[in-house]
This record gives structure tokens, C-alpha cells and sequence, in this order.
């Protein structure tokens, strides 16, 4: 019965089932459930679903790679063309036609209708068949919902979204942020002042408002150059160009051609160690501390109104211009005009004495915009000569017919200090040497004496550049470094030598920026110097130089040096000699930067010298003796560069005295023995004047020297003034006189420059070269001469040619031709002088 009971259970759940089922196929079977997962992206896919999204990729991928061939491919193709042509298929789209083509015929009839409404009517004239008929009614518009906010509790948040919730508010701040100073920027970009012709019937300035001022806008500050070693002080950037109303307001000037840039960087042989200053000197860029004062140049450009450009417009302002009102601001100034202002007043600016007298003369007189144009243009330049050489002066918008004029006067400060082509730490050493603190006035006087220190390191050449700051009234200064390799080393040749030791020189040299610990401000080098094989004479000088460049900005510098010379050579009687000796040298210097005065800039130097001679070979000298002398003398040197808008003075003076009796060696009777009448308790003094002179803007210069030298009795060899050589008198032996007062000179003829590697057509190749005519004369003599001792000088005039090819390839040749000598005879008519120097 139990069982029963359960069997007829099991029989009316199945007949209920299929009563079910019949009714469903009555029906017709339901949908399946739909897939209302639309998809997380942040969710984790399984092992199982990656597995099958990747089976089913590798299934793609093999459907499209499989080529089923087809009966065409029998015999017709090989293997090779067929995959190719497969490829090809697989790979080829069609490309979407760019062609329109409209059927303007309907083939239905007049009264055909659309599903809208509308009559269906051919293209043609408008007006011909859509006149009267009503427009189709508009589609539907797609309306994009608000996002359904969140009703969750903090609770039910994941740390993840909260994590990212903050990561997106972020981001969005800082977009923001982003936008806002973009937006600000343009604002200030599009803000320039502009000044049409005012209307003669109100006489109202009618000048575009500016919310503040522009640092990109320097439309009252005239152009003047970038400073390097021939050119001044420029603003913005080389290729910037501004315009206003259509019209061009300023245009960057072009630096030096890239050809010249390298050539600028100076080149100055080696001297002997006798006669330093009289080095042979590269005449297209002076001094590394030279530098260019701040003077006017009118632009090539015309342009809109500016400081920069005279105006002759005639319209008059104000028939009486009875006061001038300068503020610091344009938000300080009254739109609607002022009334009961007489003369020049100052409201929070304090002009310059220069500057004061420029707007005092124009009160009383009348105004048109030609005279308000060159009384901002006068002010301008007289700001540049009070050492304020970033400096704007801004005409607002006003109305002026009561015969009061609104200037604002805003003095350039300094921004941020940007070093370019610099490592890190020099960038910050180089940043470090502009004493300007931000937010100060910008000063010329004191720019250029920190761009002088920072050149006067010889193997970094920099140069200074203004730019638009990003803060009110802000200049930046931009210092572009160009510096060499740290270690560098150099071969030269030359026949600076003499008959007795061979004329001809090898010299080899090696220079090392910021050795050791000792950073980038020290220099150390080193020189050897020698003779070609020549059986009867060897010479064998060794010298090294350490200059350091010191904090408090004074400059150190030690010199030592080491000649060992030989001879053998038949006097004047026919006797044959053999001679040698060496000559030692240890100096110090420390050189003191003044303050500048002007375009002068001047330094104090202080030395002393430590000399040891057993020999004058080295001097040109013959003489033979068996003591060895000593020297111990001071020096007191005061150095004078002057730059003006048509070249360049240098003045090098020096004063040496020995006091005598410091060694054993540093006698009398030592000094008597080796020069007759010489005692060790001397004074000297010596003078070397240079002018570089342009000639007109053609490239031709003229380069005249002068030195000088007094003493109050005979010197030693070391300390005589000589005469002959290509650094002094060419067409003569190095040195082939010599005296103890003097004068020696030359005079210069330089050509252009032009290009040789140019036309050859190797235009990528940066080399140039020059020619010259010189002149050159010397008078020396003997302050206590012998008995038959007679003035000795001598003159020569030649042609000379210079060339330089990048930064490692010097070459000067020189030919003299003697045109007088008096007190001795060389038995010469004239001589050539060589030099050539590669640096790697």
C-alpha cells in the first residue's frame, strides 16, 4: 500500500508536467532569459572566460589565415601566386567614393507621398515646386540623460572606488588649473595697446583698454642687440616678431652668422714668458670680458606705434599740455580725465634725473600724436643711459581735453634666471654669478659685470638675453653657455725660433677644466715646447699654469716654468762655442675686478716673479758666463678695456720693481757679470695700448698697438723690451734687439671676412679667413750704454693672412719686408712668419 501510495504520486507530477508542456507548445515557447550583464570593465575575467576569449581570437585568426582553393587555382597558378593572391583579397577594402550622383527624376507620380507627410518633389529652382507646400516636420531630438547618482552609502563604496573617486578628482583639478592659465595667458597675449589716430572733433587719445600689463609686450622698448663680443643688450628672442593692428611693431635682429660664432670665441697663442702681453690676437671678437653697452638703433622694420619709431602724425591731442600724471599701473589710471594737475606729477614712480627733464620741456606746449610718440621714444632712451635698460612706457586709454596727460611707467625686474646649454651644476654655478635677486630692478651696469666675470673664464663663452617674464612687470634673464670640451689638447708649430737654438718650434699642450676637486671655476695646463732635430742646438721648455676663478669673484693665478737650451756655434772671432744653461721662472698673480665706470671696465693685478738664468740663449742672445742670477721683483699691473659704438680701446700698464739683495744669487756684482752696468735694485715700467676700429659697415677694420717701456738702469735679458718676431716687428729674427726703454708699434689694414670652405662648396664646413697690410717700427736703446753702444730700430711693412677652420684649426702667415734698421744689420731683406695650431 506504502508503495502504491508513492507510485501514484510520481504518476500525477508527470501528468502535470506534460500538461504543462502541452500548453507551452499551445502557446509557443518563451524567449530565453536575456543577458542583462552589460559588462564591468573593471572586472577580473576568469582563467575560464580568458581561455575561451583567447580560443575563440586563435579560432579567428586561423578562419582568416585558411586559403581554400578553388577551382580557377588548378593549373593556373602556383603556390606561391596563390597565397599571394589570397593576401591581397584579405588585405585589399574597397575605397569609399568621393562621388555624389543624384537622380533628379522621380518616377512616381505628382501626388506621391512620404511616410512623414511630405510630397515627394524633383530638385530643380527653388521656389518652383516648394512653394505653398508645408515643411516636413523635424525629427526627433536625442536627449543625452543626466547620470543616475549614486545612492549608496559610504558603506557600501569599495576602498577601490573611493581610490579611484579621488584619482579623477585629481586630475580634474589640476586639468583645471591647466586650462585656466592657458585661458589667463591668451588673455594677456591678446591684451596689446593700440593707439589709431584720434578724432580731431572730441581730441579724445582713443587708446584699446588693457586689463594690465603684458610681459609679452614691449612695443615702447626699442631693439637693441643681444649682448656677446660685438652687439649690446636685446630683449626677447632673435626670431620674435610682434604686430599689432596688421602692422609689424618689432622684429627680433639676427646674432652673428653661425659661420662667425666660432670665430668670436677668441684664439690667443701662447707668449714666451717674457712679453705675455703681446700675443697674437684674433681680430673678429675681442676679450671674453669685453662687453657692449646698452646704446639706440632704429629698426629697419616699420612698424605701429612704439617707443622705437617716430611718428609724424600731425593730429593734434591738446592745443596745451598743462600736466603729465605718471603712475606704476593702468588700473591707477582715470579713463574720464583729471582735472587741476599742473606739470609733471609722480604718483609712486621715481624718474631718473635723465628721464625728468624729457616730459618737464614738453609742458605748456601742444601735443600731437607725432610728439606724444617721440616724447615716449626720448624717455625710453633716457632710461637706457640711467643704467634701467628693460623699461616700458605705456600710453592708456584717457581722454585728454583738459590738457592732462596719463603715462604709465613700469621699470623691468628681474624674473627668473634660465641657463641653457649648461650640465646641472654649472647651470647653478652660472645662475649663481647674477647678483640681481628676483624682483629687483633690472641695472645694466651691474648685468654686465657679472657676464664679464662669467667670460672671463677662457673656456666658456655666454651670452645674455632678455625675455618676457611670466609676473607683472617681470623680465626673465636667459644666460646661453657655449662651453668646450673639458680636456683638451693642442699641437702647434711655428718659426718663432732662433738662428742659434732652430727657428722652427714644435709645441704640444694639454688643458684641463676643473681638475681634480678643485671644480669648474680652476683651469690647469700644461705646455712643452721644443726644437725639430737639429744636431748642434737643443732646446727643451716645460711650463704649467693653474688659474682659478675665486667666490668673492678675484682670480688666481700660478705660473711655473722650466728651459733647458744647448748650442754649439762659432763667435764672431771664429772660435767655436758650445753654451748651455737653464732658466727657471715661478709667478703668482691675483687679479681684483673694479666696479665699472660707464663703458669702462678696469681690474687691479698684483704679482710677484721668482726668476733663475744661468743662460740668454732662449733671449736670442750669444753671450757666455758662469754665474747664476736671481730675480725677485713685484708687479702692480691696472688693466682698462673701453668699449664705444665703433670699437674698442684696451690699455695694459704694468710697474715692476726689485728691491735687490734677497738671495745670495740677487746681487750686484751677480747682475754685473751678466749684463755690464745692471744692478738688483731696478724699477720698471711698461704700457701696451690697443684700438680696434670699424670702418664703416663694410667689415674692414684698422688694428693699431703700442708698447712702451722706462726703467731707471741696465736689466737683464729676461727684463728688456725686444724688438723683431711676428708678435712685434715681422720681417725680422725673433727678438733680434733689445732695450731697456723703448717703443714698439704696428698698424693693421684688415679685410672682411670671407669664406673659403664657401666657395668651394663646401657650405657645411665652418672656417673663415682674412688679409691684411701691416706696418711695423721699433726704437729701443740702452739706458746706461757702453762705450760705442748706439739707439738701435728697425721698421718692416708686409701682407698677412689669417684662417680658422671650427673650433680646432688656427693657421697665420705673415711676410715682411724691411724697410729700415739702424744701430745693427742682419744681412736680411725680409722674412716669413708661419704659425699653425690643431686642438682635439
Amino acid at each position: 500500500m506504502k508503495h502504491l501510495k508513492s507510485i501514484t504520486l510520481v504518476v500525477a507530477f508527470a501528468s502535470m508536467t506534460w500538461n504543462v508542456v502541452a500548453q507551452d507548445m499551445e502557446l509557443g515557447a518563451l524567449p530565453p532569459i536575456p543577458d542583462l550583464d552589460l559588462g564591468d570593465p573593471e572586472r577580473k575575467l576568469s582563467w575560464k572566460e580568458k581561455r575561451q576569449k583567447s580560443r575563440k581570437a586563435s579560432q579567428s585568426r586561423y578562419e582568416n589565415n585558411v586559403y581554400e582553393r578553388t577551382a580557377e587555382d588548378t593549373g593556373r597558378a602556383t603556390v606561391y601566386q596563390r597565397l599571394s593572391n589570397s593576401v591581397k583579397e584579405r588585405t585589399s577594402t574597397p575605397r569609399p567614393t568621393t562621388e555624389i550622383s543624384v537622380d533628379n527624376t522621380i518616377s512616381s507620380s505628382d501626388n506621391a507621398m512620404t511616410a512623414s507627410g511630405a510630397r515627394l518633389q524633383p530638385f530643380g529652382e527653388e521656389g518652383k515646386y516648394w512653394e505653398g507646400i508645408p515643411l516636413p516636420p523635424q525629427d526627433e531630438l536625442e536627449i543625452d540623460l543626466l547620470p543616475m547618482p549614486d545612492l549608496r552609502t559610504p558603506d557600501q563604496i569599495t576602498k577601490k572606488e573611493r581610490l579611484r573617486n579621488k584619482r579623477i578628482a585629481k586630475y580634474e583639478l589640476r586639468k583645471a588649473e591647466a586650462d585656466a592659465k592657458r585661458e589667463e595667458r591668451e588673455a594677456r597675449e591678446r591684451a596689446v595697446v593700440n593707439l589709431p589716430p584720434a578724432d580731431p572733433a572730441n581730441a579724445l587719445v582713443q587708446v584699446e583698454s588693457q586689463g594690465g600689463y603684458d610681459p609679452g609686450y614691449m612695443g615702447n622698448v626699442d631693439a637693441p642687440e643681444t649682448i656677446n663680443s660685438g652687439g649690446n643688450l636685446k630683449p626677447f628672442n632673435e626670431d620674435s616678431s610682434y604686430y599689432k593692428d596688421g602692422s609689424l611693431v618689432y622684429k627680433g635682429r639676427k646674432n652673428t652668422a653661425p659661420a662667425q660664432v666660432w670665430w668670436k670665441k677668441g684664439t690667443s697663442e701662447p707668449g714666451d714668458g717674457v712679453e705675455p702681453k703681446w700675443q697674437w690676437r684674433n681680430p673678429f671678437g675681442g676679450p671674453r670680458d669685453d662687453v657692449q653697452p646698452v646704446s639706440y638703433t632704429e629698426p629697419a622694420d616699420s612698424g605701429g606705434y612704439s617707443a622705437s619709431r617716430s611718428s609724424l602724425d600731425s593730429t593734434m591731442l591738446t592745443s596745451n599740455l598743462r600736466g603729465i600724471r605718471i603712475v606704476r599701473s593702468t588700473r591707477e589710471v582715470s579713463k574720464s580725465g583729471l582735472g587741476g594737475v599742473s606739470g609733471v606729477v609722480l604718483e609712486g614712480v621715481d624718474l631718473p634725473n635723465k628721464v625728468y627733464p624729457v616730459f618737464e620741456s614738453r609742458i605748456g606746449t601742444s601735443l600731437t600724436l607725432g610728439d606724444l610718440n617721440q616724447m615716449v621714444r626720448d624717455a625710453v632712451l633716457a632710461y637706457r643711459k640711467s643704467d634701467l635698460p628693460v623699461v616700458d612706457v605705456l600710453v592708456p586709454e584717457q581722454e585728454i581735453t583738459s590738457g592732462v596727460l596719463q603715462l604709465v611707467i613700469i621699470e623691468g625686474r628681474l624674473g627668473d634666471v634660465i641657463v641653457e646649454g649648461a650640465s646641472r651644476p654649472e647651470s647653478r654655478a652660472l645662475a649663481g654669478q647674477i647678483r640681481t635677486e628676483r624682483g629687483e630692478v633690472i641695472r645694466e651696469s651691474q648685468l654686465t659685470e657679472d657676464l664679464a666675470w662669467i667670460n672671463k673664464h677662457p673656456t666658456r663663452q655666454v651670452d645674455l638675453i632678455f625675455s618676457p617674464g611670466d609676473g607683472y612687470g617681470e623680465t626673465d634673464v636667459i644666460l646661453r653657455s657655449q662651453a668646450y670640451k673639458d680636456l683638451q689638447a693642442y699641437f702647434a708649430y711655428e718659426n718663432s725660433g732662433t738662428e742659434t737654438l732652430g727657428e722652427d718650434r714644435a709645441i704640444f699642450g694639454v688643458s684641463w677644466t676643473g681638475p681634480l676637486f678643485f671644480g669648474e671655476g680652476s683651469i690647469l695646463s700644461y705646455q712643452l715646447t721644443t726644437n725639430f732635430d737639429k744636431s748642434d742646438a737643443n732646446i727643451h721648455g716645460h711650463s704649467g699654469v693653474f688659474a682659478t676663478y675665486l667666490p668673492w669673484r678675484h682670480q688666481l693665478t700660478l705660473l711655473g716654468a722650466y728651459v733647458d737650451s744647448k748650442a754649439n756655434f762659432v763667435n764672431a772671432n771664429g772660435i767655436p762655442i758650445s753654451t748651455d744653461g737653464v732658466n727657471k721662472q715661478g709667478s703668482i698673480r691675483y687679479g681684483i675686478p673694479l666696479p665699472s665706470i660707464g663703458n669702462i671696465s678696469h681690474e687691479l693685478e698684483l704679482g710677484m716673479d721668482i726668476k733663475s738664468s744661468s743662460t740668454d740663449l732662449d733671449l736670442n742672445s750669444a753671450q757666455v758666463f758662469d754665474t747664476i742670477s736671481e730675480i725677485a721683483q713685484y708687479s702692480l699691473g691696472y688693466n682698462i678695456i673701453a668699449k664705444d659704438t665703433s670699437g674698442v680701446w684696451r690699455v695694459d700698464s704694468e710697474v715692476y720693481s726689485s728691491p735687490g739683495d734677497k738671495t745670495v744669487l740677487n746681487t750686484d756684482a751677480i747682475f754685473d757679470s751678466q749684463r755690464a752696468g745692471a744692478k738688483a735694485n731696478y724699477t720698471y715700467g711698461r704700457v701696451s695700448i690697443e684700438r680696434d676700429q670699424q670702418l664703416g659697415d663694410g667689415g674692414w677694420t684698422v688694428f693699431a698697438r703700442m708698447q712702451g717701456q722706462v726703467t731707471n738702469g741696465n736689466l737683464l735679458a729676461s727684463e728688456t723690451l725686444g724688438a723683431g718676431g711676428y708678435d712685434t716687428v715681422r720681417g725680422f729674427e725673433q727678438r733680434v734687439v733689445r732695450g731697456d726703454s723703448g717703443l714698439v708699434g704696428s698698424v693693421e689694414l684688415r679685410t672682411p671676412t670671407f669664406y673659403p670652405a664657401v666657395f668651394g662648396g663646401f657650405d657645411n664646413v665652418r672656417d673663415g679667413a682674412f688679409g691684411l697690410l701691416f706696418y711695423d717700427a721699433a726704437t729701443l736703446s740702452s739706458e746706461d750704454p757702453l762705450p760705442g753702444e748706439i739707439d738701435r730700430s728697425l721698421g718692416s711693412v708686409g701682407v698677412g693672412f689669417r684662417y680658422q677652420k671650427s673650433d680646432w684649426f688656427t693657421l697665420r702667415v705673415d711676410y715682411g719686408f724691411q724697410v729700415s734698421e739702424q744701430g745693427f744689420d742682419d744681412g736680411e731683406q725680409g722674412r716669413w712668419h708661419v704659425g699653425a695650431r690643431a686642438t682635439f
